[in-house]
């Protein structure tokens, strides 16, 4: 095979590994899958790998066209696979040190927590807050479903108290459960 045809492929890989990646951040955020349970945490773990591939994709095409690229697009792409790169360790770090914590995460009550809507990103996140019986704050972000539910447990007077587990590096809630 020559190498031109094997530099197209390898484009072709790229450009469809980034592609199904970018698809798959989209449908996972619209759906908000990522931010409970288990599929939370599984999702940490590709966003990690998805990253990592993705940095080295960018230093493979940036060392194997060096010389015949600009000194700018040299400096974007380096920052690229810095930026990347770290985003991956950070992804990583987080999921690996809540490893331990799948079989018994922690555990908090929050006292009278209230639910709002954070419009200032592309999306709208929906969160929970409060402070447990100790003082200490607490912020998750939740799933559509739940917030609904705690709006209806507010309309009620009956929202109370949350018994959240969670996993303490990356505040992916496993369980909640509103109180009345």
């Amino acid at each position: 095979m020559s190498e031109q045809k094997k530099g197209t492929l390898l484009g072709h890989f790229i450009g469809g590994f980034i592609l199904v990646g970018i698809i798959f951040l989209i449908v996972a955020i619209f759906t908000q899958i990522h931010r409970e349970g288990i599929v939370g945490y599984i999702f940490q773990w590709i966003i990690a790998i998805y990253l990592f591939i993705f940095s080295i994709g960018l230093l493979i095409d940036l060392f194997k066209k060096w010389r015949k690229k600009r000194w700018y697009t040299k400096l974007i792409q380096l920052f690229g696979v810095i930026l990347m790169g770290l985003l991956s360790v950070g992804y990583t770090l987080n999921a690996y040190q809540d490893w331990p914590y799948l079989n018994q995460p922690s555990y908090v009550e929050l006292i009278n927590p209230d639910v709002s809507v954070d419009f200032t990103r592309e999306r709208n996140d929906y969160i929970l807050s409060g402070k447990s019986s100790s003082g200490a704050e607490f912020e998750f972000n939740l799933t559509k479903s739940h917030y609904n539910q705690a709006l209806d447990l507010e309309e009620k007077d009956e929202f109370n108290s949350a018994e959240v587990s969670y996993l303490p590096h990356s505040r992916i809630i496993m369980e909640l459960t509103y109180n009345q």
